[in-house]
């Protein structure tokens, strides 16, 4: 089993993903969640298991328009109400002066939540953008309107040198006002991020439609993490894949325990989702790598 949150009146969710349901549960076993309650509970969760008990949990806010100063992008550049060394925690290196970085904004949360800040993420944010700036530049943080001016004159460029089959991050993308022109330029992060090089890329190069392919998250014979969602718990095993898919894609696992051999939907690199949540979860994810 990997890690989870696991109750004890989920038998029938552990039956489901072991193949060996018979029965149901009981009235009123069921742990519930309402839906504005959810991050509250992840940024809870986050600082339970990645911080150390000396560590005090500090709510904080993302800035409205983050900015960084340096090489650096710390938690101080995104956060307000990070103070000490918690702020001074580096989540990504910087661009240069003058273009974007692009964060995935569960990492973060992740990295806050281990140095004892909770960060909520109400507005449920998925990629947060920080201008980056010359360490000797004291110019305000921009406002929302000049930040809205600035992007729309701006292209999303690769940051790095990407190889063949190479799978796009976040931080794999900026924005620029100077481009390498290519093909169909993309200008949303989601169009790209998850999905694979079709050809080697190189920094500074527009990013375009024809340079990506869907990628093949999970691969034959290899681990995949399922999750069984239903409300409010979660449960995981470990599973062998049976075959190649991408995200979004259907894929066949096998229970090592029972043998059972389930349908699972894949959701990221070497994760899949079965249960009631998992046809959801390939409707919204096929949709978006098609985009």
């Amino acid at each position: 089993m990997g890690s989870g949150l696991t109750v004890p009146s989920s038998r029938k969710a552990r039956e489901r993903l072991s193949g060996t349901h018979r029965g149901c549960m009981g009235p009123g076993s069921t742990l519930r969640f309402g839906r504005d309650d959810r991050g509250r509970l992840v940024a809870g969760l986050l600082v339970a298991l990645f911080a150390s008990p000396a560590l005090a949990a500090t709510p904080v806010e993302l800035r409205d328009h983050p900015v960084s100063y340096g090489r650096s992008v710390t938690l101080g550049d995104l956060f307000d109400g990070a103070s000490g060394s918690a702020a001074s925690m580096v989540v990504a290196h910087a661009p240069a002066a003058g273009l974007e970085a692009v964060l995935d904004a569960s990492r973060v949360q992740v990295a806050a939540g281990s140095v004892g800040l909770v960060w909520a993420n109400p507005q449920g944010v998925r990629r947060i953008l920080v201008l980056s700036q010359a360490a000797d530049d004291a110019s305000p943080r921009p406002t929302r309107v000049a930040a809205r001016a600035r992007k729309a004159e701006q292209v999303l460029v690769w940051s790095r040198a990407l190889n063949t089959g190479d799978v796009v991050q976040a931080a794999d993308l900026e924005w620029s006002d100077q481009a390498i022109p290519g093909g169909e330029p993309i200008g949303d992060p989601d169009r790209a991020i998850g999905r694979a090089a079709r050809r080697p890329l190189r920094p500074g190069a527009a990013v375009s439609a024809g340079d990506l392919v869907a990628a093949k998250l999970v691969r034959r014979d290899e681990t995949v993490s399922v999750a069984f969602r239903e409300d409010g718990v979660v449960l995981t095993l470990q599973a062998k894949a049976l075959g190649d898919a991408g995200v979004g894609e259907v894929v066949q696992v096998m229970n090592p325990g029972s043998r059972k051999i389930l349908q699972a939907v894949v959701t990221g690199p070497d994760e899949a989702e079965v249960g009631p949540a998992a046809e959801p979860a390939r409707s919204s994810l096929r949709t978006a790598a098609l985009r």
